[in-house]
């Protein structure tokens, strides 16, 4: 169960309870086989809970190595235990973030400094940290961190918002996007969402297309 409560300036609080969501088994997912371009999402929300976590871990280990891997901890990051989120970031091509999210993870509360601790530890990948209207942060291991600038719009409800950008940038990657171009996109995916009611993760390409055409 989720209760979503949006205050006047958009921004938005969840009360949630687990379900059935917390329950899935390794028999559940025993027939998802993926496809070789197939791009793989991973939530944090799944890691939190002890079933869910032990039948994605397995079937993560068996992943081909070819496929793209995405990881977003979302709200319940601190409550990862740390040897599952180690195992998951090894493999993820993808850790995308917001600010606080960063900050649970790295002990910076600067999503700057937050970007850059995350960066500088062993992975196989790059990192994404979402700072709201300011846009996002690129950082991979032994690049400089590229700042990708949001886009200046009237919010609505941001509800939602976490999971287009995360949602646009890994269909992009998959598309064979490079990584700085992606994050453009997505952070303009992400603007168009929250200027209407309700989440609606999906951007049409025309809309996302003439948004970005109109921009400075």
């Amino acid at each position: 169960m989720v209760v979503s409560i949006i205050d006047a300036d958009g921004e938005r609080t969840f009360v949630t309870a687990p379900g059935a969501e917390a329950t899935l088994t390794a028999a559940d997912l025993a027939a998802v086989q993926a496809r070789p371009a197939d791009a793989v999402y991973l939530s944090g929300y799944g890691l939190a809970y002890p079933s869910n976590r032990t039948a994605l871990l397995d079937w993560l280990r068996r992943l081909p190595d070819a496929n793209l891997v995405l990881l977003d901890p979302g709200p319940l990051a601190a409550q990862i235990p740390p040897a599952a989120l180690a195992d998951v970031l090894a493999r993820a091509d993808w850790l995308t973030c917001n600010a606080r999210e960063a900050a649970l993870l790295s002990g910076q509360p600067d999503p700057l400094a937050a970007a850059r601790m995350l960066a500088a530890q062993p992975r196989r990948g790059g990192i994404i940290v979402r700072s709201g209207p300011e846009g996002c942060l690129l950082a991979r291991p032994g690049a400089e961190i590229l700042p990708v600038p949001g886009f200046p719009v009237r919010v609505t409800d941001t509800n939602g918002a976490g999971d287009t950008h995360t949602g646009t940038f890994l269909a992009a990657l998959a598309q064979g996007g490079d990584p700085a171009a992606a994050a453009r996109i997505a952070n303009a995916a992400a603007a168009l969402s929250v200027t209407r009611r309700a989440p609606l993760p999906r951007r049409p390409r025309p809309e996302l297309a003439d948004f970005l055409s109109r921009q400075p």
